[in-house]
């Protein structure tokens, strides 16, 4: 999974079975990147959506490709416990 500098090819993903994601929003009159990814256990994403003032830190569940806004703000930072 990365994250790239055009929204066009925004968030791409494959998971270890096969499924593909792709989570991108662009259009000739607004775009939506996708920046500073983190990849979370149980098939979450963490990542900063849009730039500017637009800026938003935003949880995605892969499988249902359901998106919750956090925050707003820009670069999360992910801290896990030990295992």
């Amino acid at each position: 999974m990365y994250d790239d500098f055009w929204a066009g090819r925004g968030l791409q993903a494959v998971s270890p079975t096969g499924n593909e994601y792709l989570l991108a929003y662009e259009t000739p009159c607004m775009q939506w990147p996708v920046r500073n990814l983190a990849l979370l256990p149980g098939h979450w994403a963490i990542f900063q959506l849009g730039s500017g003032s637009e800026r938003q830190i935003a949880l995605l569940d892969l499988p249902t490709r359901r998106i919750a806004i956090l925050a707003l703000g820009e670069g999360p930072a992910v801290a896990l416990p030990a295992k």
